[in-house]
């Protein structure tokens, strides 16, 4: 299986790693960068930022959807079903930047 690398924040997952330009993250790394990019879109929205806000929210995204391909890969070679990231799943499935456009 090969890594697909995203272009906006560098992240990407390979063999149920989330890796970045820093190296590899730890799941639990990941998720408070996620949480981190996904508050500071909103501070930005509500200040104005426009364009910071689409950066936040786009590097929040593209994390989000490494985490989730780290987790369905793990989660497959043990034999398991998804894990219990359906928020995410949800948030990653519905999110629309057409606000950000």
């Amino acid at each position: 299986m090969r890594a697909a690398r995203q272009s906006i924040g560098g992240w990407w997952s390979s063999g149920g790693t989330i890796c970045g330009p820093a190296g590899p993250l730890t799941a639990d790394r990941a998720l408070e960068l996620f949480r981190l990019y996904g508050r500071e879109a909103l501070a930005r929205d509500r200040n104005g930022e426009r364009a910071a806000a689409r950066l936040c929210a786009q590097l929040a995204l593209t994390l989000g959807q490494a985490i989730l391909a780290s987790d369905d890969w793990r989660c497959a070679a043990r034999g398991l079903p998804r894990s219990g990231l359906h928020g995410l799943r949800d948030l990653a499935r519905d999110v629309k930047f057409a606000r950000y456009g």
